[in-house]
């Protein structure tokens, strides 16, 4: 069994090279105290050990296997991610990295919860994320780290709670149990228990924001909501005034950034679905071909079903009057989701990004629908049948019809 990595000694902080008389003289006097201050802004690093037990890597790791991944490319990328959060603050003045001690995820073989931990309803096994953070708290004693993070391989008794973590406590071996749900609720939840350990409140508690408002430090998650994967003004304001007061957090020039692919890249956007409770993108939602709305939100399909025409006690197969129900849930895109030619989703635009390497069929970028409901199951079916020159059923079958 592989032992607790050891922390890489922080040294002292250097700052940086400020900029030269003779830049003052060239760019004038108001642009050269603007990189002065610049210069003079020390960056923050937020060392953050994160903990996969055995449990959580064979839970894990069913889901990575699913999208052709492994648990050891997905869990740094989530952290990759969660680091690109904390890290639209910084033109806000809150100056902040996350990184990994040792710049690793932590695996044991270990079970960090035993059966006295655990609850067992409907046949499924859950934890109280109350306990887990006390039995984790207990298991990390020793250590160093600012904050440890659990994400136990278990879902919560309340699956509504995102996480579980100890208010400021980031310099007193503060520790966080995540919900394990692996899709881009996760991140935000990630995001949300570590701010707590960094003092910020949720929003609407002893602040002028509000919780419906749906950013980060909401105090219940609107995954569907344009705020979902931002910060409110009020937890950028008390991060500013809380980091000079977190001596414990080495300057960021001293550490190592997380390396890692972006999870929209290596997860598609039907296991993003399926993820979030749904069952796959919904192509009869984007039927006219239209996605510039995708990296906003994904309308992720619960059902859609297919009712043939029928007079008296005669069914018409795949009459003119075919119906087509389709009931969907919206979800927010996992960050760096392919959503065009060259393109990804950043910030909810569509933007160039240089490192896709997939294609896009514009016709058909998802390929066909997994799975219809109804008199029609399959789309080999809808082309059997010679359906494919209908709009609707082209759009759910667009691979298959093509």
């Amino acid at each position: 069994m592989a032992g607790f990595p050891s922390l890489t000694p922080r040294g002292n902080y250097s700052p940086r090279k400020m900029p030269s008389l003779t830049t003052c003289a060239c760019l004038g006097l108001s642009v050269y105290l603007s990189l002065l201050c610049g210069s003079l802004a020390q960056e923050y690093a937020l060392e953050v050990l994160v903990v996969l037990d055995g449990p959580s890597q064979l839970r894990w790791s069913a889901k990575a296997q699913a999208a052709g991944n492994t648990v050891q490319e997905e869990a740094p990328s989530v952290m990759f991610e969660v680091n690109k959060l904390f890290r639209r603050m910084a033109n806000q003045g809150a100056d902040i990295s996350v990184r990994l001690v040792d710049n690793a995820i932590f695996y044991t073989r270990e079970h960090i919860l035993s059966g006295k931990d655990l609850h067992k309803k409907d046949g499924e096994t859950y934890v109280d994320p109350k306990k887990a953070q006390e039995v984790f708290k207990d298991w990390v004693k020793g250590k160093t780290f600012d904050i440890a993070i659990f994400i136990p391989g278990y879902a919560f008794l309340n699956d509504n709670l995102p996480g579980s973590a100890t208010l400021d406590t980031v310099c007193e071996k503060g520790v966080s149990v995540i919900n394990p749900t692996y899709d881009t609720a996760m991140l935000s939840s990630i995001a949300h228990e570590l701010g707590h350990s960094l003092g910020l409140r949720n929003d609407g508690d002893g602040n002028n924001c509000k919780s419906n408002d749906g950013y980060i430090m909401a105090s219940k998650q609107i995954p569907s909501h344009e705020n979902y994967m931002t910060w409110s003004k009020c937890s950028v304001d008390l991060l500013k005034k809380k980091l000079p007061t977190k001596k414990c957090l080495a300057p960021a020039d001293n550490t190592e950034e997380i390396t890692a692919a972006r999870f929209g890249h290596i997860v598609n956007v039907d296991e993003i679905c399926m993820r979030a409770g749904s069952k796959y993108i919904s192509r009869f939602a984007y039927k006219n071909g239209d996605y510039s709305n995708l990296c906003r939100v994904i309308a992720c399909e619960t059902s859609l079903k297919i009712e043939t025409e029928r007079k008296k006690f005669l069914i018409i197969p795949y009459g003119k009057n075919t119906k087509f129900e389709a009931t969907y849930t919206n979800i927010r895109p996992l960050p760096g989701m392919h959503c065009g030619w060259g393109k990804t989703c950043n910030k909810g635009l569509c933007v160039k990004d240089d490192t896709v390497k997939q294609t896009w069929n514009a016709q058909c970028p998802f390929g066909d629908s997994p799975y219809l409901e109804g008199d029609i199951k399959t789309c080999r079916e809808v082309k059997d049948k010679d359906k494919c020159k209908e709009d609707d059923y082209r759009s759910i079958c667009c691979q298959s019809c093509a």
